[in-house]
């Protein structure tokens, strides 16, 4: 009996012994499993296949620098003729005759001065000429515009500038000559307008400038003006 009781214990004991056994190894199996797949879910990178993208190939268009000077507005050179009448406000061409005045003076002191009566000027220095005009009508040919030109010849021993005024220069087909053309409107004596337009020559050594003012055909050649002055080294 004691044999039997003994042999039963260890029986139960082997028992308990291998049930702790077979609970225990499936706890470590699981929890190193569990461990696994974990740290494999945390490190894996699923990357998602992407289109193979194309560069198109740039092109740079070539860049052109254009380099202008630009040319005061009194110093543009216009294509365009002195008309030989007068232009009414309707457009017509108004063959009335008017009559003009016109005064030209010098000044050798920067414009501070004018004067009729000095035709010789330092040839190191600019001098500026000032000239005066007004058309005048009779009654016809109110308001209507008349033309005048200012011609400098000999210019190839001086320079011309438009100083102060609202002439333009044209072109001109003669050597060493600059032209400026101008409209004035005609108006009754008592209402006319004094026009002034002042012009810098800078001469370039001794020599001469000669000014002449014009109409056009509807003013008498007898109200046409010239007038020289020279420059002399001191």
């Amino acid at each position: 009996m004691k044999k039997l009781s003994l042999l039963s214990v260890l029986l139960v004991l082997v028992i308990m012994l291998s049930g702790c056994a077979d609970n225990a190894s499936p706890d470590v199996t699981s929890t190193t499993e569990f461990s696994v797949v974990t740290e494999e879910v945390l490190t894996e990178e699923i990357v998602e296949p992407s289109e193979p993208t194309t560069t198109e190939p740039t092109t740079t268009e070539p860049t052109t620098i254009v380099t202008t000077t630009r040319v005061p507005e009194t110093d543009k050179i216009e294509n365009v003729t002195t008309k030989p009448y007068s232009i009414n406000w309707w457009g017509k061409v108004n063959k009335a005759k008017f009559e003009v005045e016109s005064d030209i003076r010098y000044s050798a002191n920067g414009g501070a001065s004018y004067g009729n009566q000095t035709k010789e000027f330092p040839s190191n220095k600019e001098c500026y000429v000032r000239i005066q005009s007004k058309a005048i009508s009779n009654g016809a040919g109110k308001d209507d515009i008349v033309y005048v030109t200012y011609k400098f010849t000999g210019t190839d021993k001086y320079s011309v500038k438009l100083s102060e005024g609202m002439a333009k220069r044209i072109q001109c087909e003669e050597d060493n000559t600059i032209v400026y053309i101008q409209e004035l409107v005609a108006d009754k004596e008592k209402n006319a307008e004094e026009n002034i337009v002042i012009f810098q020559l800078t001469p370039f050594g001794e020599g001469s400038a000669r000014v002449n003012i014009s109409y056009g055909d509807n003013v008498e050649e007898r109200y046409d003006k010239n007038s020289e002055i020279y420059f002399r080294n001191d």
